[in-house]
């Protein structure tokens, strides 16, 4: 599978599933997607998950994600603070930075 921002687009507001370690299944909201430009040869952008109320903060890692439609796939994610210092306010990020191919 080619990741790219536009197979994602689709899933904003879309719920992602994926397993804890022991087994029990977290949901995250693809609440928006980022772009930045790094460089002219690559499409860089990053996913960005809403946490559900309550859960603590999984740990940066690949987890099996799968959505209606999409999945299951890895995806590396890594929880990020909201901008503040209260540890219990946090989303999820994953970015991507995939070399764009270009026509021949």
């Amino acid at each position: 599978m080619k990741f790219s921002k536009a197979l994602f687009e689709p899933l904003v507001d879309k719920v992602f599933t994926l397993q804890r370690t022991d087994g029990r299944p977290v949901r995250l909201r693809l609440a928006n997607i980022t772009s930045c430009t790094i460089s002219p040869r690559y499409e860089s952008f990053t996913l960005n998950f809403d946490p559900p109320e309550g859960e603590a903060a999984l740990p940066d890692g690949s987890y099996i994600m799968e959505a209606e439609g999409f999945g299951p796939i890895p995806i590396f994610i890594s929880p990020t603070h909201a901008g503040t210092p209260d540890p219990n306010k946090y989303y999820y990020e994953s970015v991507f930075n995939v070399l764009i191919e270009e026509n021949r």
